[in-house]
Parts: structure tokens; sequence; C-alpha cells
């Protein structure tokens, strides 16, 4: 998730209640053809390991600060 990557950055998240991963799973899988970088957050308590493999443009993390991502977004990706 490089900044110096020019692709944009498209922000998938389901807040911390609804995380499941079968539906951030099929997400995940919808976003995958764009030609753009795609960061996922699981929730706190979420396993970004449940998701399984992800493609090489997308970053799957438990949390993030959202102030500091969402200036960097092209487009978010929620419920």
């Amino acid at each position: 998730m490089g900044d110096d990557d020019p692709r944009p950055l498209v922000y998938l998240t389901l807040g911390t209640v609804s995380n499941q991963a079968p539906a951030l799973r099929s997400a995940v899988e919808g976003l995958a053809g764009l030609d753009a970088r795609v960061l996922v957050t699981v929730g706190p308590d979420g396993d970004p390991a449940a998701l399984g493999p992800v493609p090489d443009h997308v970053t799957v993390a438990r949390w993030v600060n959202q102030a500091d991502v969402l200036p960097h977004c092209a487009a978010v990706v929620s419920h």
C-alpha cells in the first residue's frame, strides 16, 4: 500500500460489528478486477487470515485510522 503507487485507493470496511468474513470476501472478489489499491479492514477482533488469499493489490488489516486514510481514497465501500 505504498504511497508511491499511482493507482487509486479503494477502502473497504463494514465497520466493527458487521465485519463478517464471507461478506468481506465477496466484496474483495468484486473489487479484485479493479486497477486500484484496495484496503480492507476486518475490525479489531477480526482475523485478516479469515479472508483467505487476496490479490497482491489488496491489503487486509484489522483497523486503520480512518482520518488518516480517507483523504487518500478515491472510493469507500461500506455498509
